[in-house]
């Protein structure tokens, strides 16, 4: 980890960008429907930390209402461009309210829902969790700036979503947030603080088929400390479950016929896992469905896999420990070539140090694509290797 002090704030410096970024290359498998990323990530970060900053929706401005030059985001197209956040300030009706203190910026869009808790703030969370509880005057009173619902600084913390809220209480930081904006187009204040602190946990990396110029991905294993406050990594606990974590009936939701054959088939592989290794630990097949978040939780423990669409479902991961396998439904091209790519399931598969795959999937669509169906054999050669393979490796 490194940390870069800034001592005025305005046009960053081109020197003190964030300049790390790895090749991303496509993994050629044993079947052309089944891809991963080639070579290991860095496990590298960055913190800055600001004096008298304004936290404005996930960027950082000084009280002269000068934007910084970047934004520090994981999903670039969800946040307003630098010159949005400009005039968001030069608007006369935008009002400055000045906070003491030290503030730790997480995230901003929606981060009271699950599915972007997990793949920004709780990410970003992780980063600086021990320095949270350690006994650093600094850090021990610095808030946690996140918005808590759609009303920005009137929304309540009982607007955060059941499961964002039970892990913020597990963490011991519930009493420590701070309301942000949600959506900076809404906003009418923004507060700043005496010094502000803001993990960079991003790491830019190249396709070389790609249309965008950089996709963030999250630093390897950078979620550990969370995992072991959420006691994900119980050694005790007996992983004997591959999840099917379907969206079911919802966008990007499997189609019910191709379910059933990927569930049959792989009832059948296990089944002949079993019988050919009798003294091999059982496993089972289960349909993850939310119930409590405390209760998901430990139930996402016992996976050995997670095989499921993108989407939030997907994200439980978080909960499962370390090299758990995780075959995400989607297209290679949408999560790592589109202009608009969307590698959110790698990113937090990365943080938490699992072994992630692509299953190429037909009627995928981020926002319309119902029914889909991820190649059949593609999921069997995966779980294959890794039962026959992998497990006897183990074992």
């Amino acid at each position: 980890m490194e940390i870069i002090e800034i001592d005025r704030l305005g046009q960053l410096p081109p020197s003190l960008h964030r300049n790390l970024y790895v090749d991303c290359e496509r993994n050629e498998c044993s079947h052309p429907n089944h891809a991963s990323i080639a070579g290991k990530m860095p496990s590298s970060w960055i913190l800055y930390d600001f004096p008298q900053a304004m936290i404005c929706d996930n960027s950082i401005a000084g009280p002269m209402r000068s934007p910084l030059s970047f934004l520090l985001q994981q999903n670039k197209f969800w946040f307003p461009s630098g010159e949005q956040v400009s005039q968001m300030l030069q608007r006369s009706d935008f009002e400055l309210i000045s906070m003491p203190g030290v503030a730790i910026q997480l995230s901003a869009c929606c981060g009271w829902h699950f599915n972007h808790f997990a793949l920004d703030s709780l990410i970003r969370l992780a980063a600086v969790y021990e320095r949270l509880l350690s006994h650093d005057p600094v850090w021990r009173e610095a808030k946690i700036i996140m918005p808590f619902g759609e009303h920005g600084f009137e929304s309540s913390i009982h607007e955060l979503k059941p499961t964002v809220r039970w892990i913020l209480e597990k963490l011991g930081l519930i009493d420590r947030l701070h309301p942000n904006n949600g959506w900076l187009a809404k906003a009418k204040q923004a507060h700043y603080f005496d010094r502000v602190f803001m993990p960079d946990v991003d790491i830019h990396f190249r396709s070389k088929n790609s249309q965008a110029v950089n996709l963030p991905i999250f630093t390897r294993n950078i979620l550990r400390p969370i995992q072991k406050a959420l006691g994900v990594l119980d050694d005790s606990v007996e992983r004997n479950l591959i999840l099917w974590a379907d969206r079911e009936g919802l966008i990007r939701g499997v189609c019910p016929d191709r379910k059933r054959e990927i569930l049959s088939q792989l009832q059948r592989c296990l089944d002949r896992f079993h019988q050919e290794n009798p003294e091999a630990k059982r496993l089972e097949i289960h349909e993850f469905q939310h119930s409590t978040a405390e209760a998901d939780c430990q139930l996402i423990k016992r996976a050995v896999a997670i095989l499921g669409p993108h989407g939030q479902q997907l994200w439980n991961m978080i909960f499962s420990q370390p090299g758990t396998l995780v075959l995400e439904f989607a297209t290679w091209e949408d999560l790592f070539e589109a202009k608009d790519n969307r590698p959110c399931g790698y990113s937090i598969a990365n943080a938490a140090g699992h072994s992630y795959h692509v299953i190429e999937t037909e009627n995928f669509d981020h926002f319309f694509g119902r029914n889909v169906r991820p190649d059949t054999e593609a999921i069997l050669i995966v779980i294959q290797s890794y039962l026959f393979n992998d497990q006897r490796e183990r074992s």
